[in-house]
């Protein structure tokens, strides 16, 4: 009879043993997936490249303070980009009767 318990505890703590083998494997690479998307997104998003690309598509002057006509302008101004796109949110833009006129660069 002790032989017989012995068999049933053996079949029993088999699939558990692989239950368990499987649980690491997989809590093992969810950490390992984890850990990669951390250092991706820190690399991208935290401690991003330093320094202004040559050149982009498109340069993009949003609404706000300061003089940021005359920055994005000076941009286009050096060939960064092809095209400047200008935000008229604000009230100094609503002045204007239409839009102001293309520049050439």
């Amino acid at each position: 009879m002790v032989l017989l318990r012995r068999k049933v505890t053996r079949g029993i703590s088999r699939p558990s043993s692989r239950r368990g083998k499987y649980r690491r494997k997989a809590m093992a690479v969810l950490v390992l997936g984890a850990i990669v998307l951390g250092v991706a997104t820190a690399r991208l998003f935290i401690w991003p490249d330093r320094g202004m690309p040559a050149h982009v598509s498109a340069i993009v002057m949003l609404n706000g303070p300061g003089d940021r006509l005359d920055t994005a302008l000076d941009l286009a101004w050096q060939h960064r980009a092809p095209f400047v796109v200008i935000s008229r949110g604000s009230s100094y833009w609503a002045m204007a009767a239409s839009a102001p006129r293309g520049y050439r660069v």
